[in-house]
Formats: structure tokens, sequence, C-alpha cells
């Protein structure tokens, strides 16, 4: 992992096309550049405690050993010093998806192209400041929560970067509810949710009740599941097309797109609510009086699962039996891979793509992010 983002940041360092500055890469990439950040810096970490741990086992070391002079509070430390970087990794190329995709589908430029970029190193960084808000609960010093309490908190700052970025990117935009696009917006409701009930587990007094509850859980599922998967979908509804050369079933895609919205937060909004009645995470027997809840719980993530056998059902149906050919930009995007045949052949340019201008111009129809159209080269027949 952490060569893998060694070598990402030294790619968009070293190899970017002629007049492709750091302020014209497409919010994507930026996207790209931060995780890696987090994925060079963290991932050493989780190696060497995981080194540690394996010695412990093996060797009989004392590193996380309390009978052995170890300490079992330092492991803590140093899984969740990683852990919540870690969240990051997978949070943050959802949201340079969705920044990708909502110029496309509003027909506007990208609002605070700035802000979006200040908010995705802004998270990266913060995260490594906030991991000890795991630990509120497990021994931390007292005289340390205010400090964690306080990063923590702070960390929602960058985040609300990216929500302004997308809200004013969708203000007084011509929106095209495409499957993408409805899998972005769901995107923008379920993050908000997860961010504010991660407020509630960011604060000492209220974390202590929620702590260890499903309402926890579902904060975690919020932010994860509900933004990361989202933006997966919307990436794969958008991009998959240009790798094959063949539309998704858009009436599948649609029926895949509300049977999962609906189900998931059917799902994991009464957990909210179930958490804060007092019901523990990891325990096969609860309360009486949250049986119909969990039953509710229950049967919503069954139908959750099965929105992916629709999903799958539409790779078959589109990518396999009926091919429509997608074109070679079906959604209007101005972006470079969109320039080129579907799919994408082996050798894409003649010669050198140069950039010349703002990487979303849309609403100019004589806008283009290339100071010149590169010529596309056609596939080449396979010998």
């Amino acid at each position: 992992m952490a060569l893998l983002g060694l070598n990402m940041i030294a790619t968009v360092i070293t190899m970017r096309a002629p007049g492709m500055t750091w302020g014209r890469l497409p919010i994507f990439v930026w996207a790209t550049v931060s995780t890696s950040v987090l994925m060079l810096l963290a991932a050493p970490v989780l190696i060497s405690t995981l080194l540690m741990l394996a010695l412990d086992r093996t060797a009989q070391t004392g590193f996380f050993n309390d009978q052995t002079g170890g300490s079992s509070y330092l492991y803590e430390n140093l899984f969740w010093f990683f852990g919540h970087p870690e969240v990051y990794i997978l949070a943050i190329p959802g949201m340079g998806i969705l920044l990708e995709i909502l110029p496309v589908f509003s027909r506007k430029p990208l609002w605070g192209y700035r802000l979006a970029v200040t908010g995705m190193l802004g998270i990266a960084i913060l995260s490594f400041l906030v991991w000890q808000h795991h630990l509120f609960m497990s021994g931390i010093n007292a005289d340390l929560r205010p400090f964690y309490m306080l990063s923590t908190e702070i960390i929602s700052l960058p985040t609300g970067f990216i929500f302004i970025c997308a809200l004013g990117t969708l203000w007084k935009g011509r929106i095209r509810a495409t499957v993408p696009m409805l899998f972005s917006l769901a995107w923008l409701f379920n993050f908000l949710i997860g961010g504010l009930t991660g407020v509630f587990l960011s604060d000492v007094p209220s974390d202590v009740t929620t702590h260890g509850s499903f309402f926890s859980m579902a904060h975690f599922h919020y932010t994860i599941m509900g933004g990361l998967l989202f933006a997966f979908f919307a990436g794969i509804y958008y991009w998959v097309p240009k790798m094959t050369g063949y539309n998704f079933n858009e009436r599948l895609g649609k029926v895949h797109f509300w049977i999962m919205f609906l189900a998931f937060n059917s799902t994991f909004g009464p957990l909210l609510v179930i958490g804060f009645l007092g019901m523990p995470r990891r325990v096969v027997t609860y309360a009486g009086y949250l049986q119909g809840a969990n039953d509710w719980v229950s049967v919503s993530a069954f139908v959750l699962g099965g929105s992916m056998l629709i999903f799958l059902a539409n790779i078959i149906w589109s990518q396999l039996f009926v091919r429509v050919p997608t074109g070679m930009n079906p959604w209007g995007s101005k972006s470079i891979e969109w320039q080129l045949p579907s799919p994408v052949p082996v050798h894409n340019f003649d010669r050198i793509p140069t950039f010349g201008s703002d990487p979303y111009p849309y609403g100019d129809d004589a806008g283009s992010n290339l100071a010149q159209r590169p010529i596309v080269a056609p596939a080449r027949p396979t010998p």
C-alpha cells in the first residue's frame, strides 16, 4: 500500500501532460494524491504493528504483552493511528468521484475547485490528529480528551468544503437524473447523515453514552458504505461503458439505485435509534422491546443485499447479451478520456495532448479542456 501511494504521487508529479498544471488537474487526480499521501504515511505504521504483534506471538517478545512489560494500550494507539486515516483512504476517492461526476450532469463548472482541493488535503493532514477519539473509553488520559475532541470536530471543516463545492456545483444547474447522478446525489444524503451523527461521537460526553452501541455502528456505515459504496457504483455506471464500449441498461440501473438507496436507509436509519435506546453491538440477545425494530432492520438488510443481484443482472444483460454500443461520449463530458473511442484503444493518441484551460469548461459550448484537440488514434486490429 505504501509503495502504491509513492508510485501514484511520483506519477502525478513527473508525468503530467504539457499544460497540465497543478491548477488544471482533474479533481479525481487530487483525490488520488490525497489518498496516496495517507497510504504512504499510514500503511508503514500498520506493517510495523503487525510485525511487532507477530514477534510477540512467535518469539515471545514483549511489545504489547502487559505481563512481560509491554503495553496493550500501545497496540490500541498504533492500530488506530493507522485505522482512522484508513477511513479516509476509503472516503476521499469517493469524494473525487462525486466531484468529477456532478459537473457533467449539472452542466456547470466545478464550483470552488481550489476549495475542494484544500478540503481533500486538509482531511488527509488532520486525519493523523484524531485517532485517540477511538480511545475515549479505553484508558486515554483525561487531559488529552479536549484536544482530540477539538481536532475531531475541526476535521469536519475540510469535509464541509467538499459539501459546499458539491452544492455550489448543483445550484441552478441543468441536472440530468442519470444513474451515475442518482448515486452521486445519494452520496450527499448518506454522507451528510454520517457526518452529523459523527458529531455525537466526537464529543466526550455524548460518546460516553453511545460508545459501543449500534449508534456508532450505524454512523460508520453511513459514512463508509453510504459514502464509499454509493460513489463506487456512481463511478461504475459512469466509466465502465467507456471501458467496455457498451451501455448499462438505464431502467435496471435506476431500479438497482432506488432499491439500494431505500433499503440502505431502512437498514441503518433505525439502527441509529436502536443505539440511542441502549442496544450494544456484538450481542446475540437484546431487550424484547427492540424485537420489532431488529426484525425490520434484518428484512431491510436482506433487501439491500438483493439489490446487488439486480446490479449483477444488469452486468450480465447489458455487457454480455444485449450489447448497446455506448458511443464516444454519451454523457457529453469534456474530460479527456471521453474524447477517445469506446472502449479506449491501447494506443490512445498519435501525439501527446496539450492542456490550456480550466478542466471543467461546462456552460461554454466552445469550451474545451485541451489547448488543441488531440488526434485520436483508432483501435488497432488484433493480429
